[in-house]
């Protein structure tokens, strides 16, 4: 209870989206970050928020977790990876790319799950594995060159934590090569 190690982890206490009791916004079958879109019914800015929302707290809670020990938070962040692989189907609209914000956070809580979680089922590891393959790498892959180097970093961080969580050797040697040579 020292210094900024545990102030950081203070703030990380003090967001709802750390609760274990968080209340999903979603899960959505399509992402977006495009507020001129309606989708399902939804205005898209709802939905950019309720992703955003959504994923720092399974994010938040995989960390709560492994800090606390309590099961609670493990729910929580399994309850929402499990919502998003069940449902997601595409990333649509502008700035496609800015979801790439989404899969990196997804990706990280999934991979701290999957290792220190044992009651995470297998076949639901693989259907998140597949979700962040099928949803965020069609809309990933060819980063965002003409769009000032920063898209790019977001794609490439996404991208990566992809490739480790899904263990994808190839998707891995592509973000390093782009990031060389792109």
């Amino acid at each position: 209870k020292f210094g900024r190690p545990y102030q950081s982890y203070q703030l990380l206490l003090a967001s709802s989206r750390s609760s274990a009791t968080y209340k999903m916004a979603g899960p959505f079958q399509y992402l977006t970050r495009d507020a001129s879109l309606t989708l399902n019914g939804v205005p898209g800015g709802t939905i950019k928020d309720g992703v955003e929302s959504d994923v720092l707290a399974a994010y938040y809670n995989a960390l709560m977790w492994n800090i606390t020990g309590d099961q609670a938070h493990a729910a929580k962040a399994i309850e929402i990876l499990d919502g998003y692989s069940a449902t997601a189907q595409a990333i649509v609209g502008a700035d496609a790319e800015l979801n790439g914000l989404y899969g990196f956070m997804l990706a990280n809580a999934a991979e701290l799950m999957r290792y220190t979680y044992p009651a995470w089922p297998q076949q639901n590891v693989q259907q998140c594995q597949s979700m962040l393959q099928s949803v965020f790498y069609p809309t990933l892959q060819n980063f965002k060159p003409c769009a000032h180097g920063t898209w790019d970093i977001i794609c490439m961080k996404a991208l990566m934590a992809i490739s480790v969580f899904s263990n994808d050797t190839a998707m891995l040697n592509r973000v390093v090569n782009y990031f060389y040579y792109g």
